[in-house]
C-alpha cells in the first residue's frame, strides 16, 4: 500500500524554523553587541568605570537568571507567545533606554532587557534542538548568529 508522506511536525515547518533561527540569532547578537551599546551609553551619560561595568553586567544578569531557570519553565509555556512577548518587551525596554538619562533607572531597564532576551534564547535553542534535522539547523543557527553580530557591528560603526 502506498501511503502519503506524513505532514511535517509543526516545529519542522519552514516558518517555525526561520522564526527560531532568527530569535536565536538576534538574542545572541545582542550579547555580542553589548559592549558597543554600553560604550555608546557611557559616551552620553559620562559614567564612571564602575558604573559602566555595572551597566554591562545588568543585561548579563537578566539573561543568566532567565536562562538558568529555563529548565523549570521552558516546556510549560507556549513558545510562540513567550517569544513574542519577550521580544516585544525587549524592543520596548530598549526604546525606553534611549529616553533615560540617569544611572539607576537605566540599570533597572537593562536588567529587564536581559530578562526578556534571556527568555527568548533558551526557547529558540530548545526549538532548534527539537527539529528533525537538529545538527543542520544548529549549524544554520550558528551561522546566522555570526552574520547578525557582524551586521550589528557594522551598523553601530556606521551610526557612530
Amino acid at each position: 500500500m502506498i501511503g502519503f508522506p506524513a505532514a511535517p511536525r509543526q516545529i519542522d515547518r519552514t516558518a517555525s524554523l526561520v522564526a527560531l533561527l532568527l530569535v536565536a540569532a538576534v538574542t545572541e547578537a545582542m550579547v555580542l553587541l553589548l559592549p558597543s551599546f554600553v560604550g555608546a551609553l557611557d559616551d552620553v551619560l559620562h559614567l564612571s568605570a564602575t558604573r559602566t561595568g555595572l551597566l554591562a553586567s545588568a543585561d548579563l544578569t537578566g539573561i543568566a537568571l532567565t536562562t538558568a531557570t529555563a529548565p523549570w519553565w521552558l516546556r510549560r509555556v507556549s513558545w510562540r507567545r513567550t517569544v513574542f512577548a519577550s521580544l516585544l518587551a525587549f524592543l520596548l525596554i530598549n526604546l525606553l533606554c534611549f529616553a533615560v538619562r540617569s544611572f539607576w533607572p537605566l540599570l533597572c531597564l537593562r536588567v529587564l532587557a536581559g530578562l526578556s532576551a534571556g527568555a527568548a534564547y533558551p526557547i529558540a535553542l530548545a526549538g532548534v534542538m527539537d527539529t528533525t534535522r537538529a545538527p543542520r539547523n544548529t549549524g544554520l543557527m550558528m551561522s546566522l548568529q555570526v552574520v547578525f553580530g557582524a551586521a550589528g557591528v557594522y551598523a553601530i560603526d556606521a551610526c557612530g
